[in-house]
Formats: C-alpha cells, structure tokens, sequence
C-alpha cells in the first residue's frame, strides 16, 4: 500500500507541475497573463504540500482544490487561443490539472483506507 501512495503522491505532483510548465508554455507563445500567474504560485504550493507533508490527508486534497480551480480557466481559455503554441500550452495545463484533480481525490482516499496507527490505552 505505502508504495501506491507514493506514486500516486508522485502522479499528483506531476501533474500540478505540468500545469505550471503549461502556463509558461502559453505565455512564452503571447498569451496575456501577470508575471507570475496566481495559478502557477498555487499549484507550486500544492505541490510542495503533498511532498513535504506526506503522512497527512489533508494536503492531497488541498492539492485537488487547487487543480480543480486551474481546469475550469484553462477549459474556457482553450476554447478562445489565438495560435499553435496558445492551444498547445492551455491543454498541457489542462491535461496537468485534470491529472492533479483525479490522483489528489485518489491519493486522499488511498491515505484515509491506509488508516492511522491507535495509540495503546494505558
């Protein structure tokens, strides 16, 4: 079991981190976003909780919110891209979020099946 967690911690860390690489991919190719996008700083600390917290739930689902909300935003701006490199950046994104979204709800269940160790009554 412990060896499922781990990839699926690793799965939802990878996935938060392919919707960072797919925000600088959009914008390198002119799409209009700040300096340091509020979405990548957000998935940056997503992931940084699901891998430096790795004996809570908590951060798995933290990580699942934040992905939720970048797949809403990179869903409509896929419909209204302006070039190759646009589209191809927003579905990396997408494709990272949604990957994000679904291992973080997996990982969560996966550490609430795994149980907590009960501290022996005196």
């Amino acid at each position: 079991m412990t060896k499922n967690i781990s990839t699926l911690r690793l799965i939802t860390i990878s996935g938060l981190f392919a919707g960072v690489l797919g925000m600088g991919l959009a914008k390198a190719a002119g799409m209009a976003m700040p300096l340091v996008p509020p979405g990548a700083v957000l998935l940056v600390a997503g992931a940084c909780l699901v891998a430096f917290l790795p004996d809570h739930r908590w951060p798995a689902l933290v990580a699942a919110l934040v992905a939720l909300a970048e797949v809403v935003p990179s869903a409509f701006t896929l419909a209204g891209v302006d070039g190759a490199g646009q589209a191809v950046g927003t579905a990396i994104r997408l494709a990272g979020a949604l990957v994000a979204l679904v291992m973080g709800v997996t990982l969560a269940f996966a550490m609430r099946k795994r149980g907590r160790p009960v501290a022996p009554r005196s």
